[in-house]
């Protein structure tokens, strides 16, 4: 979630896990061989997959910054027009490939008075209630994605919008 945090998380997710009798409690956990923390381990809600967070993944760069070329506001007949434009650039700097999961968020507006277009959302998914865009991606080793959002939001000149 780069706009929350411009960091990666580790998730393990576990299929078949009845067949190793876990029980509910502490865990320890190790990753590449290394000690890296205390979880708790609660198997009494789980279905058919076992997750457990990991922690910061330090083998993949994010960063999420606003493209200005993109970003304007202007005022024309009453109306305050903004476009907004952000970009999200993750890598890779594993020598194995990950699996990752990005969320961000675009406006929803509650008042019929203010317009919010969607005009690039890199390909993510787009819950149009809550505005969660959601992205999949695959990255080799080293590779770099950058995904775009980018919206425009028409109010009325008098309603002083906070926009991000």
């Amino acid at each position: 979630v780069p706009l929350a945090e411009e960091r990666a998380y580790l998730q393990a997710s576990i299929t078949d896990w009845e067949q190793y009798q876990l029980l509910t409690g502490e865990a320890n956990l190790f990753f590449e061989q290394a000690y890296i923390g205390r979880s708790l381990l609660d198997t009494r809600y789980v279905r058919d997959t076992l997750k457990l967070d990991l922690g910061i993944d330090r083998g993949v760069s994010v960063q999420r910054e606003e493209i200005q070329d993109f970003s304007k506001s202007s005022l024309f007949g009453g109306k305050r027009t903004t476009t907004k434009a952000w970009r999200i650039t993750l890598r890779n700097n594993k020598e194995e490939a990950v699996a990752m999961t990005i969320e961000d968020q675009v406006p929803v507006s509650q008042e019929k008075d203010i317009n919010v277009d969607i005009q690039e959302i890199s390909g993510g998914q787009l819950d149009a209630e809550t505005g969660l865009v959601t992205w999949q991606k695959d990255l080799a080793p080293k590779e770099t994605v950058t995904l775009v959002i980018r919206y425009q939001i028409r109010a009325p000149a008098e309603y002083d919008l906070i926009i991000r």
